[in-house]
């Protein structure tokens, strides 16, 4: 192609992307917010009279007071020609509430250009021509044509619209990471909000938690102390009890945040059915699942607290009722463990991005050994569980933090694996409370609890300087204080690695998605409610299904590794995937199987238990409007709809081919079956790579 002319248009544009601190304004505002801080509210087209108006400099990241020139700026313009091929270099992010286009012509005296591509907001590239490339990473973007007749001339063009830039996608990408699955509504209230994510961040930390126990109590039982006997007045035996209740917040909750976070560290602080005691006792469950919830935003100093006086946790990890050293007879180290190497230090020392630090031989350094366990373990000695308290919990106390028994605790000097000595003679919750000081305070602690909820949150495979930014959250939230978990949680969700759509094309970004959390999008997606035959849900245990399930964690390691690594392109890439660890064909299949039930019948046997008629999805409980997604599905094209499901269940990142398929499947039933239509179009739009992975 040749390209004789770069207009000057394009050629400034593109400059004043380049230059540096042209902006004063934050990564986050819209072009109101913007102006709001532009001194003297400018009102005309060019203030600064430099030839660009206040809304080209906005889009392009300058404003009116930093007026340049950019002839004399010492830059080239991005663009470059190799051999027949043209490039455009346009490396920066956009304003979320801007619309780019890049447009050509052969003749300026034609009266319209050609778009060639297109990027809506902060979110990636996409080409309108045929034959265009786009390569783009978080730093820079390459778009190119071949061999391009018709377009000798080149601009970029900017646009405010009330389109607004897929706010709506990349609200409720937002939402899927930051909830248990968007509703429409909320999807709408957030791009109406003009994508106030802290706004909407800081109105979640001010909501009134739903704790568990209270939610368990207003289940109407003739005994909520011991539940043995009472198992005509629910579905299911004692042990769903718990489940119920989680399952009726997780989907209902209005606290949606601080429940998502609560099951980002109940996956941390692994607390499972195997292995537990008196399982069938429900209060001490939801009571142990509440520390979660109600310390979500609290300081992770507490959590650890909490936590290890947890009479749940001296069970589950056995160091309830653990004696001092006694001739053969040690105390027990399973706490002692697993309080370094899963809560809070880990194994290798790090560095604060969450890298390992190397010795001399470039080998990792481990934090501990088993000297330093055996001496921590003497730590956690003396324990015992309160007093029964019949009105409370049946015997014994599962439900009030430990207790201690200092004829019990090992007062010896104590030796921690940073060289710290827990002096002797002192008693149990002095001690524990020394170790777990040294424990939050070591400089592993930030970065390992970081990466881990980052995982959860966000991405499989977060970039270093992710986890150093969120890793210096923790260790200061900006007002003295280390370990403010809503805090990290905020600097998490509104990490530029979490927002900037650019991000998302980047190999490794982002996670595949649990099954678990795809189940629960499409129960809220689809509004599920209880009904007047089922007042709670009566979910069935996931466990074989899912490979996951609320409370059956099969070991202290949760469901799936942190660091599991699927052979294939991912090994190969360096990169870890930890929830392949439990896709198999035969979980694959499985959820395949739920969700067509849960899809085409709601919750029937297979999903959940309760009596008929079972809660639904709201385009099938009779009596009720016809939905928005009922509608498009009586529509002769398909393709309305499927847009519409895009944005709802994955964020318009379904690609055309995948989109072209599910059309075609869902066309082919008449549209005089919308019913039939619209459950065939979840169905396939549930099982894509899109609704799969969380980019």
């Amino acid at each position: 192609m040749k390209c004789p002319l770069l207009p000057k248009y394009l050629a400034v544009l593109t400059l004043l992307l380049n230059l540096p601190n042209l902006s004063s304004a934050t990564a986050t505002d819209d072009f109101p917010e913007w102006l709001a801080k532009v001194p003297g509210q400018p009102i005309e087209e060019d203030p600064d009279a430099d030839g660009f108006s206040t809304f080209l400099e906005y889009a392009l990241g300058a404003e009116p007071e930093a007026a340049v020139d950019p002839f004399e700026s010492g830059s080239s313009p991005i663009f470059r020609r190799e051999d027949d091929t043209t490039m455009v270099l346009l490396p920066f992010p956009g304003k979320r509430d801007v619309i780019y286009y890049l447009e050509g012509k052969s003749d300026l005296n034609e009266a319209d250009w050609t778009i060639l591509a297109q990027k809506l907001g902060n979110t990636p590239w996409e080409a309108e021509a045929e034959g265009f490339q786009i390569e783009e990473s978080s730093d820079e973007v390459t778009l190119s044509f071949e061999n391009w007749p018709d377009a000798t001339f080149l601009r970029l063009r900017a646009e405010g619209d009330e389109r607004t830039l897929q706010r709506k996608a990349l609200a409720a990408r937002f939402l899927k990471q930051a909830t248990f699955g968007p509703t429409l509504e909320e999807i709408e209230a957030l791009a109406d909000a003009d994508l106030d994510f802290e706004g909407w961040i800081d109105e979640q930390l001010a909501t009134a938690p739903s704790l568990h126990l209270d939610h368990y109590y207003s289940i109407p039982l003739s005994n909520h102390i011991d539940v043995r006997d009472i198992r005509g007045e629910y579905k299911g035996g004692p042990a769903t009890l718990k489940v119920t209740v989680w399952w009726d917040i997780a989907l209902l909750g209005e606290d949606q945040l601080r429940q998502r976070t609560a099951w980002a560290l109940a996956q941390h602080f692994v607390m499972g059915q195997s292995g537990s005691k008196a399982n069938q006792y429900p209060i001490q469950w939801v009571n142990w699942y509440d520390i979660l919830v109600r310390n979500s935003f609290g300081n992770f100093r507490d959590l650890l607290q909490e936590v290890t006086l947890s009479p749940k946790m001296g069970d589950y990890l056995t160091y309830f009722n653990n004696k001092k050293a006694n001739g053969v007879q040690l105390p027990d180290e399973n706490y002692a463990r697993e309080v370094m190497q899963l809560f809070t230090i880990g194994l290798w020392h790090l560095n604060n991005d969450g890298t390992l630090k190397l010795d001399e031989n470039e080998q990792p350094i481990p934090t501990y050994d088993n000297y330093h366990i055996t001496e921590l373990a003497k730590v956690f000695t003396g324990l015992i569980r309160q007093v029964n308290k019949r009105n409370l919990y049946w015997s014994p106390n599962r439900v009030d933090p430990m207790r201690e028994n200092n004829f019990r605790h090992d007062k010896t000097t104590k030796e921690m694996f940073d060289g710290t000595i827990i002096p002797a003679g002192r008693n149990a919750i002095v001690d524990i409370t020394h170790a777990l000081d040294v424990l939050f305070n070591h400089s592993n602690t930030p970065p390992f609890v970081s990466y881990r909820l980052i995982q959860r949150l966000v991405s499989s495979n977060p970039s270093p300087e992710y986890v150093e930014r969120v890793a210096n959250v923790f260790i200061d939230n900006g007002e003295g204080e280390r370990g403010d978990l809503a805090a990290v949680v905020k600097a998490i969700l509104l990490d530029p690695e979490a927002r900037d759509a650019g991000y998302m094309i980047e190999q490794g970004r982002g996670k595949l998605r649990e099954p678990l959390l795809k189940f629960t999008q499409l129960c809220r997606a689809f509004d599920l409610q209880h009904n007047e035959a089922n007042p709670h849900f009566w979910m069935q245990s996931f466990e074989d299904d899912f490979g996951m399930s609320p409370y059956r964690f099969p070991s202290v390691f949760n469901f799936y590794l942190p660091g599991f690594v699927p052979h294939g392109e991912v090994q190969e890439a360096g990169l870890v995937a930890p929830e392949f660890q439990i896709l198999d064909d035969s979980t694959g299949l499985r959820t395949f199987r739920v969700f067509g039930l849960l899809i085409n019948n709601g919750l029937v046997g297979g999903v959940a238990n309760g009596d008929f008629p079972r809660p639904t999805l709201n385009y099938m409980r009779p009596g009720e409007p016809e939905t928005l997604e009922l509608q498009l599905a009586s529509q002769d094209s398909a393709i309305e709809l499927i847009d519409h499901l895009d944005l709802l269940l994955t964020h318009q990142t379904m690609s055309s081919d995948t989109k072209e398929i599910i059309i075609e499947s869902v066309e082919a039933i008449p549209d005089i079956f919308p019913l039939a239509r619209l459950k065939r179009a979840i169905l396939l739009v549930s099982i894509s790579p899109e609704f799969a992975i969380l980019e």
